[in-house]
């Protein structure tokens, strides 16, 4: 495996994610990484000041990954086990990204990972939660 890295992507998350485009299994036409949504943290300091724009900077929420596949927009939470906690990050995530940038093609909530828990199969099919396993 070649040593790549993705902005703000944690080691094992590289890896899974690594895992997922060698693999080929999905073609991916076009990726941004580390996709800022949500509102920023509020200070007590001037609108526009510089604390303003470093919060906004380092407190929005963050994608992982969007991609476009097969003319739709994969707003994707990299883990390596699909467990619970990344359901509500990529269904929030997917909302966000769909309010702020208003995008004209469908967009899916993706997890890819390289194991799922099966607990959380259930929750994702009942949320319309796509799950990609490296095998």
């Amino acid at each position: 495996m070649v040593n790549v890295t993705y902005p703000h992507m944690m080691s094992a998350d590289t890896e899974v994610w690594t895992r997922f485009l060698e693999s080929e299994d999905i073609p991916v036409d076009l990726v941004w990484y580390d996709v800022h949504v949500g509102r920023p943290v509020q200070g007590q300091w001037p609108a526009a000041s510089m604390q303003d724009r470093i919060a906004a900077g380092l407190t929005r929420k963050r994608i992982d990954v969007v991609a476009l596949v097969e003319k739709r927009y994969w707003v994707i939470e990299v883990k390596p086990i699909a467990q619970h906690f990344a359901i509500g990050q990529v269904v929030v995530y997917e909302g966000l990204f769909v309010t702020e940038y208003e995008p004209e093609l469908e967009t899916w909530p993706v997890i890819v990972c390289d194991t799922v828990d099966e607990d959380v199969i259930t929750a994702c099919q009942r949320l319309g939660v796509v799950v990609v396993a490296n095998l």
